[in-house]
């Protein structure tokens, strides 16, 4: 699943990137938890990108799949800015959400839900709980007690790769079902976001987008008229 999503980052000496990307690499990549450290933020992204860009110049398929966009506008799925320059997010899109963290089975989860709870940039954290009666999955508040076994068992299991990043340290297959599902909040250091989905009054949210980009970038002819275009949309691609 996935698809193309506008992507576009602004580095606080006032280098930019305009382009795309594939919205998989996103939830693990560019939103890892290097993201929500303030110091380490920057240079996380900058080699997250760097990296996402090596690997399209040398793949020739891979360039020209994502090499078409290089606008700072709306593509596909919507579009994803992070300017390190005013301290701004914007997530307006229909796939990812840089403001929560599931433990799914995958080594870059388990090790951002560590990280990021040892950093005490985690709120609002609830567990899955089975609800037999109903055969229903539900989320209750976490217990600090519950979270501690959690990262303690699950610690064993993952570690960071400088150059691979979270891998698992054994060799079989991590086993979702050994341990709980947790769901969190990420406190997020850059003052300003935008981040909606397909809520009611995105259409007004979009416009909102809009209005601060235009303030804050300055847009090419091209570039105004797809953001003209994506507000008038009913619904995301």
């Amino acid at each position: 699943m996935g698809g193309f999503i506008a992507l576009a980052v602004r580095y606080s000496d006032g280098q930019e990137y305009r382009g795309s990307c594939w919205t998989n690499v996103l939830p693990d990549g560019l939103f890892g938890h290097g993201f929500y450290l303030e110091d380490e933020s920057e240079a996380h992204t900058r080699k997250w990108l760097d990296n996402i860009l090596k690997e399209r110049r040398e793949d020739r398929e891979l360039e020209e799949m994502w090499g078409g966009w290089n606008k700072l506008a709306p593509d596909g799925y919507g579009i994803v800015l992070v300017d390190y320059k005013t301290g701004t997010v914007i997530s307006a899109n229909g796939y990812t959400n840089p403001l929560t963290v599931y433990t799914f089975s995958y080594p870059e989860r388990i090790g951002k839900f560590i990280r990021l709870h040892e950093a005490g940039l985690l709120e609002g954290v609830e567990i899955e709980k089975q609800e037999r009666k109903e055969g229903e999955k539900k989320f209750n508040p976490a217990t600090e007690k519950e979270i501690r076994n959690f990262i303690d068992k699950a610690a064993d299991l993952v570690y960071l790769d400088p150059k691979e990043g979270w891998m698992f340290s054994k060799p079989e297959s991590y086993d979702q079902a050994e341990f709980p599902l947790f769901f969190a909040r990420i406190k997020l250091w850059l003052p300003r976001v935008f981040n909606f989905d397909r809520e009611p009054g995105f259409e007004k949210k979009r416009a909102e987008v809009r209005q601060w980009v235009g303030e804050n970038f300055d847009l090419s002819k091209a570039e105004k008229k797809v953001w003209n275009e994506w507000i008038r949309e009913t619904s995301y691609a």
